[in-house]
């Protein structure tokens, strides 16, 4: 028979509510990333439809900024909006599992959880694979909470990601503003 987990309520009571909310932030953060790249696209393109007329305005350099900075903020909102789509199915897979899982137990179920890890395990990619194998491992022995802790920290680099990305494109409106002449 397995050994009892330490705090086994506790551990459920948190990966419940922190990939619930783990996952409602991501999918506000991508939003919200979505949102500023395509503002940000929306206002390249007026600029680059109107060079000739901006350029009389503009200094070389702001024009040069805005476009090297909308390719700064591309790049972080597709690493962002991969990071969301991860999150966001961890998220929505946990959802599914608990509903399931409380099912099973009510049916008097018994659940080959070991099985059930080299499953999944089998339909992730390396080096993703790897890192999931690593949590499964540690969620054997009894943390129950390694993968929330995980994903709480990638959804966390999407944070980061989109906060760079806010700041590159205030950077660019800040260089357009202090560039204009008249």
């Amino acid at each position: 028979m397995a050994e009892p987990i330490d705090h086994l309520g506790e551990k459920v009571l948190i990966n419940n509510v922190l990939m619930a909310s783990i996952g409602e932030s991501s999918r506000t953060m991508d939003k919200f990333s979505g949102w500023l790249l395509a503002g940000f696209a929306a206002v390249s393109a007026v600029l680059l439809g109107h060079l000739r007329e901006v350029s009389t305005h503009l200094s070389p350099f702001a024009i040069q900024w805005v476009f090297a900075s909308f390719f700064v903020v591309a790049i972080l909102g597709i690493i962002a909006k991969a990071v969301a789509v991860l999150v966001v199915a961890a998220s929505t897979g946990s959802a599914i599992g608990r509903v399931e899982g409380a099912h099973a137990a009510n049916q008097g179920d018994q659940l080959d959880i070991p099985w059930f890890f080299a499953e999944v395990e089998r339909t992730i990619i390396p080096p993703a694979r790897w890192i999931v194998r690593r949590s499964f491992a540690k969620a054997a022995k009894g943390d129950l909470t390694v993968t929330t802790r995980l994903f709480s920290i990638i959804a966390q680099g999407q944070g980061l990601c989109i906060a760079l990305q806010s700041l590159a494109a205030l950077i660019a409106i800040g260089v357009v503003v202090c560039g204009i002449t008249f």
